[in-house]
């Protein structure tokens, strides 16, 4: 681990620590706010009790009610230190999910609660973006889905757009210096939403289309009647109009129900509008009102909440006041008595219907933006956790990928190991021999994923990390299917196949990463249809990297050309085997198969 992350690491745990010690202060001083609030509540009970009995009346009722104004007093400040109490042990999860995502303490990073395994891609399977323990759980720190499936779709990005990765590479950059904004959306986001990866009903609802033509005529009509209700009631009252008013009243009662087509849907509305719109308030309220200070590729990118046409605090909170009166059709006796006074539903109606009508261009618009704010914050996290990665450069001049110090993200950083590696026109084919367990399809995984980090406009695990134009195509993780009847060879061969159409009809440069070419099937026809692919590539001019066991297959290089062989290695002493993970120019000198089976007592 290098000198940045350490001291990063013990910066994040110190931050821990200290908010620990403001957690145990406020905890202490919630158990004395308990304490003291059951001694006031007894002794005001006591006391008046014992004044009232003794016929002190008065006394009895000014000493109970300057308690009870102290015992409120206490219960709001009470409820002050709970709330703070539920924040900073949200942030406190916070700041270990960020030393554990630091570190990779996997058990630590929260898993994602969604289901990937339906529909991931090759390169999504092969170089482990979707899968437990992979890039997304790693980096992903958000709580939307349509957020998660927006950094999905961003690391899963196959051909390069300079102008679009340059553009999030920027706004990654301002972030990164906005540690405070992440953290507290974040802070913000987890306490507003319970659960994660929510599902957003206000969406549903805005495209839904129920016919209310006719709501506003209804209730003028109402609102007549009700007039003309409380006027014949107001008369009866001062004796100027004969007892006539239960009549009016009945048939304004009878007209309020048979309009109930406009109002049938109002309660269902009201109870997920209410959960909705709380969630929101807070989420875009702190979007929009946060100081960004100088930071305007941030402001741009959030001028949706920041323009002065449709606030979204404002907008939310007009609603939000309706349908907490509309959440007082709990009790029917008082809501009764409302609806008598004024036609409480259909005024309500009129107004969430105008409220949908608002939101319905913008809403879509603030969701949108907010998803690519959390895929953006992960991104910039995962930057700041990592001081030692670097943005991607992009050239166009010529095919190549330049890489200084490149690893895997998903390595341990105690564990690590580094390497140099470049293709260019003078090295099209890239083969990479090496034993058992010496780091090859580690290596190409390695390659991949940093590619696709840089596609996503993220810093990438490199010292630097230059890429030009071109399409990734990977054949790493392939398996045999029982169920069709698929052998392992059959699986690779349709894999391959894929790869080279889908090639053919793009017409773009392209690179392929290959692991154990042909493994599947026997020597002699491995060797012959590992050669005839090369070939194949190289006459094509696709780029690649394929890794192999056949020490054969570095001959090639005899025959056509640029072909360049790298080898990874092993030491063995003492029955023991080591790897330095090294990778080496040229082919690999040793193999060890034999050596395993004898170090674990096999027969040789």
């Amino acid at each position: 681990m290098n000198a940045l992350k350490e001291e990063l690491n013990s910066e994040i745990e110190s931050e821990i620590i200290k908010l620990d010690s403001k957690l145990n202060r406020l905890i202490a001083s919630s158990k004395k706010y308990s304490i003291i609030r059951l001694i006031i509540f007894l002794t005001a009970v006591i006391l008046f009790l014992g004044l009232y009995l003794n016929n002190y009346k008065t006394a009895a009722v000014i000493s109970a009610s300057i308690l009870i104004i102290i015992f409120i007093f206490l219960m709001i400040n009470h409820n002050k230190v709970e709330a703070s109490i539920k924040k900073f042990k949200i942030f406190i999860q916070i700041k270990k999910e960020e030393l554990a995502r630091s570190n990779l303490v996997w058990d630590n990073i929260p898993e994602l609660d969604y289901n990937f395994t339906a529909n991931p891609s090759d390169l999504e399977q092969d170089l482990n973006i979707t899968e437990k323990n992979g890039l997304l759980q790693l980096i992903y720190t958000g709580v939307s889905l349509e957020g998660i499936n927006k950094l999905r779709e961003w690391l899963s990005s196959n051909k390069l757009n300079k102008e679009i990765i340059l553009i999030r590479q920027k706004i990654i950059r301002d972030l990164i210096k906005q540690k405070r904004f992440w953290e507290k959306l974040q802070l913000v986001t987890r306490l507003s939403i319970k659960k994660s990866l929510l599902k957003i009903e206000i969406s549903e609802w805005l495209t839904k289309t129920i016919n209310k033509k006719g709501l506003k005529l209804y209730t003028i009509f109402l609102s007549f009647l009700c007039i003309i209700n409380l006027i014949v009631f107001a008369g009866f009252l001062f004796g100027i109009l004969p007892a006539y008013y239960y009549q009016f009243l009945m048939i304004y009662i009878f007209f309020y129900f048979a309009g109930f087509k406009y109002i049938k849907d109002i309660q269902g509305v009201a109870e997920f509008l209410y959960d909705e719109i709380r969630k929101f308030s807070s989420i875009f309220g702190f979007i929009e009102n946060y100081n960004y200070g100088k930071s305007e590729i941030l402001k741009n990118e959030l001028e949706v909440f920041l323009s002065n046409n449709i606030s979204p605090t404002k907008t939310l909170n007009k609603v939000n006041l309706s349908i907490e009166i509309l959440n007082l059709r709990a009790n029917p006796f008082i809501w009764f008595l409302i609806s008598v006074l004024v036609p409480i539903d259909y005024l309500l109606s009129i107004k969430i219907e105008k409220f949908k009508n608002t939101i319905k261009t913008v809403f879509p618009l603030w969701l949108e933006t907010w998803y690519k704010l959390e895929a953006y914050c992960s991104l910039a996290e995962f930057a700041y956790l990592n001081p030692d990665y670097n943005f991607a450069e992009f050239n166009e001049s010529e095919n190549l990928i330049e890489t200084q110090k490149i690893g895997h993200p998903l390595i341990n950083p105690n564990k690590k190991i580094s390497n140099n590696f470049i293709i260019n026109n003078n090295s099209i084919t890239n083969i990479i021999t090496g034993s058992n367990m010496s780091g090859k399809s580690t290596f190409l995984r390695t390659i991949g994923i940093n590619i696709l980090l840089a596609h996503s406009g993220s810093v990438v695990n490199a010292e630097r990390f230059i890429v030009s134009n071109f399409n990734i195509y990977s054949c790493i993780k392939v398996s045999d299917s029982v169920v069709d009847g698929i052998s392992y060879f059959y699986s690779e061969v349709k894999r391959l196949k894929k790869i080279l159409s889908e090639i053919k009809e793009n017409k773009c440069k392209s690179l392929i990463l290959i692991d154990e070419i042909y493994k599947g099937t026997n020597n002699i026809e491995r060797l012959k249809g590992s050669k005839a692919l090369i070939k194949h590539l190289a006459k094509e001019e696709i780029f690649s990297v394929i890794s192999t066991h056949d020490l054969e297959l570095v001959q090639i290089a005899n025959e056509i050309n640029y072909v360049k062989n790298y080898h990874f290695r092993e030491v063995i002493e003492q029955n023991k085997m080591t790897f330095d993970y090294r990778l080496l120019e040229g082919p690999c000198p040793t193999t060890n198969a034999l050596e395993i089976m004898k170090i674990e007592g096999l027969p040789i």
